[in-house]
């Protein structure tokens, strides 16, 4: 699974999940209002606009954990453990 984010205004937005298989727990359609569903090249993506903060993850190396911006950072660097994500203040 993929679960794509984006800063906005120093907050975390979730904007979208994607996932290889439907399965029991994960989302079946829109449910909350302005998230859209499609099947896009094979794949099930949750489009959403969900504010969160912070952000936790639970990360080990069976699921290559990694962050994703201007480069790619590997979580599971720090070993199997929840990490959590905050924005830092710009300026």
């Amino acid at each position: 699974m993929v679960s794509r984010y984006r800063l906005e205004g120093g907050q975390i937005v979730q904007t979208a999940e994607e996932f290889d298989q439907h399965g029991f727990g994960l989302p079946y359609g829109a449910d909350r209002p302005g998230e859209r569903f499609e099947l896009r090249d094979g794949r099930f993506v949750l489009h959403m606009h969900r504010a969160v903060g912070p952000l936790y993850v639970r990360v080990g190396a069976a699921y290559d954990n990694r962050l994703e911006a201007a480069g790619s950072l590997d979580l599971t660097q720090w070993g199997a453990r929840r990490l959590e994500l905050v924005p830092l203040p710009c300026g």
